[in-house]
């Protein structure tokens, strides 16, 4: 049979020199995570993009954000995601450590255009009401 010869170099250092020499890869205090049920986030989601644009076609008053950060102690609070109007909202995620002092801010830009249907408007059914034609009462 045949034999080959191998030869390996196992270099040993200390566990602490390697910690102080190799910087950890610092990443950037933020959101881990934001996605929008049923709406694409444009462009597509990065911890270093703070401003994202949003079309909503459907007629809703709030938007279903999951909105995770990436440092355990941070707060996330999300402002302007309530009573959405047809035209631009601007919807604004705080992501804040009050131990470090890090706050991160990202905007979602949500154009809401809904196209509307013929909707009868009837006393009998609220939800009809306000969406029909202002009638003029000339006396």
């Amino acid at each position: 049979g045949t034999s080959n010869t191998y030869s390996i170099n196992v270099i040993r250092t200390d566990a602490e020199e390697t910690e102080d020499t190799k910087q950890p890869v610092e990443e950037k205090f933020g959101l881990s995570k934001l996605t929008i049920a049923g709406v694409t986030l444009n462009p597509k989601f990065d911890v270093e993009t703070y401003e994202y644009k949003v079309d909503l076609k459907e007629d809703l008053t709030s938007l279903q954000i999951i909105a995770e950060a990436n440092d355990e102690d941070a707060i996330v609070e999300i402002v302007g995601n309530e009573n959405l109007q047809d035209g631009e909202n601007v919807i604004t995620i705080l992501v804040k450590n009050d131990k470090t002092d890090d706050v991160a801010t990202y905007q979602i830009i949500v154009n809401k255009s809904v196209e509307l249907k013929e909707v009868q408007m009837s006393w009998l059914k609220p939800s009809t009401w306000g969406k029909e034609e202002i009638i003029k009462i000339i006396s």
